[in-house]
């Protein structure tokens, strides 16, 4: 039985559930001005300013912009957006391109900057607008363009959709929403872990009866 206390107690803290995850995200592209507005609900006020030893901020965010889907990754991206270097940019939102590595501080290996725009942050929803050619070319004939996103809590993915469209007065509807992993999924693990041992402790304390 103490070997199990220790083995879990080694095991829960990297199974404990992220706090901070996405609620709600939306783009809404207006064609007539060429730009586009990111409205993104989180599950609480996010921190972007805590950074551990490691340069992780607390919570974090990113948007994978795509380009030309016939290219293999990272070059099938146009843009990306770094809400992981919000503590280093403060007041303004860095946009990069996918490559090369620009190598500079706090880039993740992504490319060369094409622009810092201003965010807001009212309660637990940031909102940003961008130039929708700087973040990409490849637009439908409805005047929208295709995306990931991505959450983190001290670099962890927290949450996370995939091929999700922006929005026009085009094209008013885009799904699915971000999908938080599973808060139950550590401690079903844990669980599992734990019958198991009991059982294999049961069956090894009946062959030594048997064997009395």
């Amino acid at each position: 039985m103490k070997k199990l206390i220790v083995f879990l107690s080694l095991m829960l803290p990297s199974l404990t559930w992220a706090s901070f995850f996405a609620v709600n995200d939306n783009i809404f592209v207006d064609i007539d001005s060429g730009t586009s507005t990111f409205t993104l609900e989180f599950n609480k006020t996010p921190d972007f300013f805590t950074v551990d030893e490691f340069g992780r901020q607390a919570n974090a965010f990113q948007y994978y912009i795509y380009g030309d889907q016939s290219l293999s990754y990272p070059n099938n991206y146009d843009a990306i957006i770094r809400g992981g270097e919000m503590h280093l940019s403060a007041d303004t939102l860095r946009i990069r391109k996918p490559t090369p590595s620009s190598g500079d501080a706090g880039s993740g290996g992504w490319g060369a900057i094409i622009a810092e725009v201003p965010w807001s942050l009212d309660g637990s929803t940031l909102s940003f607008t961008v130039n929708t050619f700087l973040l990409t070319s490849f637009v439908t004939d409805k005047g929208v363009f295709k995306y990931d996103l991505m959450t983190t809590e001290w670099g962890r993915m927290t949450s996370h959709i995939s091929g999700k469209f922006s929005t026009s007065a085009l094209s008013p509807h885009s799904s699915p929403s971000p999908v938080p992993l599973p808060s139950s999924f550590p401690l079903l693990l844990t669980g599992l872990i734990l019958f198991s041992w009991l059982g294999l402790a049961n069956k090894s304390g009946k062959h030594k009866k048997f064997a009395a």
